[in-house]
């Protein structure tokens, strides 16, 4: 699996790295399917797919164009789980 580093221009550190769905793809949504990045950085994580061709290959520029086009997941910290209800 490969991963990247790189700076946005606004000088956040982004780290990406493609997911890959192993076994029953049936669990994922459909335009998931065949994988995507995942775009992460100290205050949000983003998702793009499917994944680019060619993609670990790209400057730290292109990398960011990418990530801006990446559809938002959640900010940092969030579980993405749903919230538990109490009483």
């Amino acid at each position: 699996m490969a991963h990247r580093e790189f700076y946005d221009p606004q000088g956040r550190r982004w780290e990406v790295w493609e997911v890959r769905v192993g076994g029953d793809e049936r669990t994922v949504k459909p335009e998931l399917a065949g994988g995507w990045l995942t775009f992460e950085s100290a205050v949000e994580k983003r998702r793009l797919a499917p994944i680019p061709s060619g993609w670990n290959e790209l400057a730290a520029d292109a990398l960011g164009e990418l990530c801006e086009r990446a559809a938002f997941v959640r900010e940092h910290g969030e579980s993405g789980l749903w919230p538990r209800f109490t009483g």
